[in-house]
């Protein structure tokens, strides 16, 4: 199988929407393409946000963000004088309709922008359609931050017919072990079964 992932600088101001009609304006910094025998298998989004739009993205658990598949913070805090970085993956139903308008990550990035022009409301452009992997902050004493669920089990593993057993077994242990390494908790064991709830009410 040939596959390869394409990266392309994306430094703009985009703006998303949720449910509650509110714009969020992001900052993108790169947008990456994963693909396999040149077709698109999984598109992802670099952004920075402030310290206060965080805290309102972490109250509604927008981009997925809910705190059951959250592992804990790795280095303390975050800062609210820094900026902190999310990464997060496209929800692979809507991959088709952004192959049908790209085929390479450049493309991508002028059809979300086009997207963000002309039709503000899209799906694609909606903060439940993203997964966030990873959201990190870089500190004067280093990097504190946290990785999901998401970036042990991918959304692409979750179908209609249900989830993968193995590849569902590797990526709670990893993320389990995540959670014992760094937070050497009893109550890991309840927060892998609420995910686990989780996710399955979500392929529901």
């Amino acid at each position: 199988m040939n596959s390869h992932i394409e990266n392309f600088p994306l430094e703009k101001e985009l703006t998303l929407n949720n449910s509650s009609n509110s714009p969020l304006k992001i900052h993108t910094t790169s947008l990456s393409l994963s693909k396999q025998n040149n077709q698109i298998t999984e598109c992802r989004l670099n952004f920075c946000i402030t310290h206060q739009l965080y805290q309102h993205i972490d109250t509604e658990a927008l981009f997925n963000l809910k705190p059951e598949i959250r592992a804990p913070l790795s280095g303390g805090n975050f800062q609210p004088s820094t900026e902190i970085q999310i990464q997060a993956t496209l929800d692979p139903a809507l991959l088709p309709k952004l192959a049908e308008n790209a085929t390479d990550a450049n493309q991508a990035t002028s059809y979300l922008q086009q997207l963000s022009q002309q039709q503000p409301n899209h799906p694609i452009l909606s903060t439940y359609s993203w997964y966030a992997l990873e959201v990190k902050q870089k500190q004067e004493t280093g990097e504190t931050g946290y990785r999901t669920l998401w970036a042990y089990l991918k959304p692409s593993d979750i179908t209609n017919d249900g989830i993968d057993s193995k590849k569902m077994s590797e990526a709670m242990l990893n993320f389990a072990k995540e959670w014992t390494d760094s937070n050497n908790s009893e109550d890991s064991v309840d927060v892998m079964s609420q995910a686990v709830e989780e996710m399955t009410q979500h392929v529901e």
